[in-house]
């Protein structure tokens, strides 16, 4: 959740992951004289600590939910918030390619395919809701009704026109878009839609998109192996090891 100062507005943006967070935030910190709760070193220092340098603190600050982030900064919140969602089925996927460029571990997670690697970090997320940085986290959880916020499926001009409407900048047209991936598309099964539409229902009811499965998740998804698997993956990366 990084704050801007942007012509002596404080603005705070509440980086959901894998919502074009980082395409927002190069574009926003050229804008910004100062920029706040924003660490790209988190992950490094993070590992090589073997684990959480603050028991207190199991995310990123860019990541943190809304819920931390007031216990963090109590009335020192900025007036001016928002957050950008997108479709939880769009931001699975998005995640999973996302996951298969990263460190050679995560990379064999998602060499089990989409449904494995789904089934298991969604258990893992149970286990641990910090689990790979907020990462698995529902996006209502980053935001409450006093933010703005803007569907990523419409586009990042909707947002950069607020922000200069609200603090009176010259903002930039064209955003471009970092971390782009490369990855092929992911065929989705209908048990893989029902299963993101029943853990992620909140997100569907709250930002108004679409439920699309043809069929209900079960009760306890994935196999017993898949949920060992995930309490595992879970205890790897609260160590630094994943």
């Amino acid at each position: 959740m990084p704050v801007y100062v942007i012509n002596g507005h404080r603005v705070w943006f509440s980086h959901i992951p894998k919502t074009a967070g980082s395409s927002i935030h190069a574009a926003l910190g050229a804008l910004a004289s100062e920029v706040d709760l924003h660490d790209d070193t988190w992950t490094r220092y993070w590992r090589r600590g073997g684990g959480w340098r603050d028991p207190d603190r199991r995310s990123s600050p860019q990541h943190m939910t809304w819920r931390e982030a007031q216990d963090r900064l109590g009335p020192a919140l900025p007036a001016l918030r928002f957050a950008v969602c997108r479709d939880p089925v769009a931001r699975l996927q998005s995640e999973f390619k996302y996951q298969a460029q990263r460190s050679r571990a995560r990379r064999r997670i998602t060499r089990f395919g989409f449904p494995a690697w789904l089934r298991m970090s969604l258990a893992a997320a149970r286990h641990d809701p910090s689990y790979m940085d907020n990462h698995f986290r529902p996006q209502v959880e980053f935001f409450d009704d006093s933010f703005r916020v803007f569907p990523l499926e419409q586009g990042l001009g909707a947002v950069f026109d607020w922000i200069g409407h609200e603090t009176g900048a010259r903002v930039p047209t064209d955003i471009p878009v970092l971390k782009k991936s490369t990855q092929p598309a992911i065929r989705l099964a209908s048990s893989d839609i029902a299963l993101i539409e029943a853990r992620y229902g909140a997100d569907f009811r709250a930002l108004g998109y679409p439920a699309s499965a043809a069929e209900a998740a079960p009760e306890i998804a994935g196999t017993l192996l898949q949920r060992a698997a995930g309490r595992m993956l879970a205890r790897l990366y609260a160590s630094g090891n994943l």
